[in-house]
């Protein structure tokens, strides 16, 4: 099969099983699971190694069961950028943006800021903090192991190198 076929059906499979962004999400099992930029989505027809497409097919599946993509994918994006997302952490929401937009607008009207993200999960408010205000020094805190070590795995600017304590 190519990999334009393989879209097509995983997104009528997604689509007929009530996901709402059924290409969105298509989009994002094949960027992260199979590595296929989409640009090239839309024009290939390289063919796919079978496991590669059962792959995506399993991943489907289990989206339709009512897993959330992001712990199937093990990515989600947030304020731009992407983080290694996993079970055991909560999945940051549109909403949330909004709060660092405000944290972000807080933290220009001072020369040198301080924040401070608390529970910090897997660390998505506290990093996309860090990278996009230039004058802030970010600590975050974890009390929990799996999500402290997660939110370290996605801390990967050295040179703004955000604190994660325990």
């Amino acid at each position: 099969m190519n990999q334009s076929e393989l879209f097509t059906q995983i997104f009528s499979f997604l689509k007929d099983g009530g996901i709402d962004a059924a290409r969105e999400e298509t989009l994002i099992l094949f960027e992260d699971l199979l590595g296929i930029e989409r640009s090239r989505l839309a024009v290939s027809e390289d063919q796919l190694p079978p496991d590669a497409a059962q792959k995506v097919m399993d991943a489907a599946k289990e989206r339709l069961s009512g897993r959330p993509i992001q712990y199937i994918t093990g990515r989600t994006y947030f304020m731009g950028f992407s983080f290694v997302c996993r079970e055991g952490t909560l999945i940051p929401r549109c909403d949330t943006e909004r709060l660092c937009e405000q944290a972000l607008e807080a933290a220009e009207k001072t020369a040198a800021s301080k924040v401070l993200d608390l529970c910090a999960g897997s660390g998505c408010v506290g990093l996309s903090i860090a990278k996009l205000a230039e004058n802030a020094r970010v600590t975050l805190f974890e009390k929990y192991d799996e999500p402290l070590a997660l939110c370290a795995q996605n801390t990967d600017n050295p040179s703004r190198q955000p604190e994660c304590r325990p």
